[in-house]
This record gives structure tokens, sequence and C-alpha cells, in this order.
């Protein structure tokens, strides 16, 4: 599969605006482009956070942070492992959606236990991602 091939199974996804940055020239940002792979993935997330949207602004703040960290606060360890677990796991799953389209290698992450050792770091690190992508500690639901 050419990489061409492989942007187009990723490109734009339903409700993915919410997820572009505001201004005069509103667009895609680090956000969309992760949105737009947990869209095409369709993999329940746990309690890691409340939806796609948050988990995708969650995952873009903890990256853009790390990367620019001369212009603000740095992201808490915890805040920046989980979202290296989490996208070592979005990496894989892409990999297996790439080589297969129709899903049935990602059918054993659709459904619980799935993603089983991402949910264990999860909750030994204590954090989930609201909304908004803000990191918060993790409550679990009881």
């Amino acid at each position: 599969m050419t990489v061409e091939a492989a942007g187009t199974l990723l490109g734009r996804q339903l409700g993915e605006e919410i997820t572009y940055k505001p201004g005069k020239k509103p667009g895609p940002s680090t956000s969309t482009y992760v949105y737009r792979c947990l869209a095409v993935l369709n993999v329940y997330w746990n309690e890691i956070a409340p939806n796609c949207v948050g988990l995708a602004r969650g995952l873009a703040k903890t990256y853009n942070a790390t990367k620019h960290y001369n212009k603000g606060k740095y992201p808490e360890q915890e805040v920046i492992v989980l979202s290296s677990k989490v996208l070592e796991y979005l990496v894989r799953l892409i990999a297996l959606y790439l080589v297969d389209t129709k899903g049935h290698l990602l059918d054993k992450y659709r459904k619980a236990p799935g993603l089983l050792r991402l949910g264990g770091w999860h909750r030994h690190l204590a954090i989930s991602f609201d909304e908004n992508g803000t990191a918060i500690p993790y409550n679990p639901s009881v």
C-alpha cells in the first residue's frame, strides 16, 4: 500500500471539525489528525477519556507541550507516560487497520478486554483526559 492510499484511508472523518484550530484560518490541527486515527479504528478507550475528541485533544496537548517545552508548562510525567502508551497502541492499531481494512484484525480490540494492558497503565498512572483534553485525576466509576 502506498503512502497516498494510507492517507486516503485515514482522511477526513465525520465530526472532526470540533478538533480544528480556531482563529482566522481554522483548519486541521494535531488533535484533528489523532481524531482521524481514533475515528477510523472505532475502538473503545476505556475511561482514559470520555470520547475520541477528548482523547485526541489530550494526546495532542501532551505532544505539543512536550515538543515545545520552552513555551509553557511541561506536562506531568504521568501524563507523558500515559500519552506515549496510548500513542504506541494507536500506531499498532493503525498498522493492523492498514493491513486489513475490513477490521477483522481489530475485532479483539473492539471489545473488552482488548486493550487490557493499556487499561492497566491508565489505572496505575491514575490520569484521564476530560472532553477538552485536559489531564485530570482518574476517578474510577463505582
